[in-house]
């Protein structure tokens, strides 16, 4: 599948491919059910959204004074509510969907093939770590988030208060908001990413070294301890690679659909479900190299492959 030695860039993607080819059946049947049922879901509420809209435009236009709070939340509350709702459902088959495929990919390397059950089979005692691993960084994400934002707002409070105390707002302190807007806005960003490349290995280590949340972080820290512009940019080319790839099906796709354009709309929502069901094991397996890639660099984990690999062959 691939030498059990340090990678380079094209065996990573060649080996990604190479998994994709060996366990196609379980890494695209996992994924496709559950995105298809997320994809019809997200396709119903764009339709109703869309469709409702001019009714909703149109009340609002005529309605009295006493009407319109009721109008607004007759609109906004499904919406919202459907938006909540959706995006719960995308963290739920991102559980249910990641850890089977890490399975597959991981086991793939030393050819040996897993089947959906045995995959869910030893994901399953996995799960609980897995979520506890996904709200400790979103929890981290949060913190630089907010504190970004309290940064940024401290002029702006100023400001509120001169306005408050008829203190005339200069244009300079204006331009001092927005460059320290920017800069935390910045900032933010230089962080998310700097957290989402040292914490990148989590998920796999969760699932494949069977870690709990804080050992599956810090196993991530230690294994992009010195090597993070090399991971920043393998994800990068992988993210690029996916974003034309997905590019090229959703053209493809569309060929084929002529209609109105809330069922437009409705059918472009249930066509990204599907693409990112054709996509999800491509990156799965990717990552799941990335990582094995930094064992075998760190640890010698190419010899206990071999090893592995000799063992199944008898």
């Amino acid at each position: 599948m691939i030498p059990f030695r340090p990678l380079g860039l094209g065996e990573l993607f060649s080996g990604a491919i190479e998994i994709l080819r060996f366990a196609a059946a379980p890494l695209f049947l996992i994924p496709l059910v559950p995105m298809l049922i997320l994809g019809v879901f997200e396709g119903f509420m764009t339709y109703w959204s869309f469709s409702s809209l001019d009714s909703f435009t149109r009340q609002l236009s005529y309605a009295s004074t006493d009407d319109v709070p009721r109008i607004l939340s007759g609109f906004f509350l499904p919406l919202f509510s459907g938006l909540f709702i959706s995006v719960a459902l995308m963290g739920i088959v991102s559980f249910l969907v990641m850890g089977p495929l890490y399975i597959i990919s991981s086991d793939a390397v030393i050819r040996r093939k897993v089947d959906v059950r045995e995959a869910f089979s030893r994901f399953w005692p996995r799960l609980i770590p897995m979520i506890g691993t996904a709200v400790l960084f979103t929890l981290m994400s949060f913190a630089i988030i907010l504190l970004a934002s309290g940064i940024g707002m401290l002029p702006m409070i100023g400001i509120i208060g001169d306005v408050i105390n008829d203190v005339e707002v200069t244009p300079g302190r204006i331009g001092v908001i927005v460059l320290v807007t920017l800069l935390c806005t910045l900032v933010a960003f230089l962080s998310l990413v700097f957290v989402q490349i040292r914490f990148l290995y989590a998920y796999p280590a969760c699932t494949l070294e069977g870690l709990g949340p804080l050992p599956a972080l810090k196993r991530s820290w230690e294994l992009t301890r010195g090597v993070f512009w090399r991971t920043l940019g393998r994800y990068l080319l992988v993210s690029v690679a996916i974003g034309a790839l997905t590019s090229i099906l959703s053209s493809l796709f569309r060929l084929f659909f002529f209609g109105a354009p809330d069922l437009s709309l409705a059918f472009s929502a249930v066509l990204s479900a599907l693409i990112s069901a054709l996509t999800m094991p491509l990156l799965v397996s990717f990552l799941t190299l990335m990582y094995t890639d930094e064992r075998m660099r760190r640890e010698n984990f190419g010899v206990v492959l071999e090893q592995a690999y000799k063992a199944r062959l008898g």
